[in-house]
């Protein structure tokens, strides 16, 4: 009866081992090759974040050297959460524009989840943010990439 009641334990443990383990959804490194994450690329999104900027009136950032590579996640429903900074320095001493990131990227709705074998799956990208080009100095067509190489700096 020990025996039964042993076994039957193993087995519903590693049944339930098995299902949480499937239940954590795995996160892609990067965004396949040739996919974008915004709907119309980056030059869509740095237009609609320059008028986020603008709807919501906020004030430029004091340094205008500040220069932040936001890393966050683009799950499968389009939404996103930030990725945690491994580095709180480079944050702090950019604060004004890890601000930003934080205040606006919420109301951006042109998330695009990254595709592998045609099933959208959960993949990790970024975006250059330089908010000096971002307020007075935007200009139509801007891209970060094109001033600061690509994302593969993340």
């Amino acid at each position: 009866m020990m025996k039964k009641i042993l076994l039957f334990t193993l087995f519903g443990s590693l049944f339930f081992a098995q299902q949480k383990e499937e239940a954590a959804p795995v996160i892609y490194e990067n965004y396949p090759k040739g996919q974008s994450d915004y709907n119309g690329g980056n030059i869509q999104f740095y237009k609609e974040l320059h008028q986020l900027i603008l709807d919501k009136k906020i004030k430029p950032c004091e340094n205008k050297n500040e220069l932040y590579n936001v890393k966050f996640v683009v799950y499968p429903d389009a939404t996103i959460k930030f990725v945690k900074e491994e580095n709180p320095e480079k944050a702090e001493k950019n604060k004004c524009a890890f601000d930003l990131t934080r205040r606006l990227f919420k109301y951006l709705d042109g998330w695009k989840p990254a595709e592998v074998d045609g099933q959208k799956v959960a993949a990790i990208t970024g975006m250059i943010i330089f908010p000096d080009a971002l307020f007075d100095k935007y200009v139509e067509g801007y891209d970060a990439v094109n001033y600061y190489g690509p994302p593969a700096e993340f």
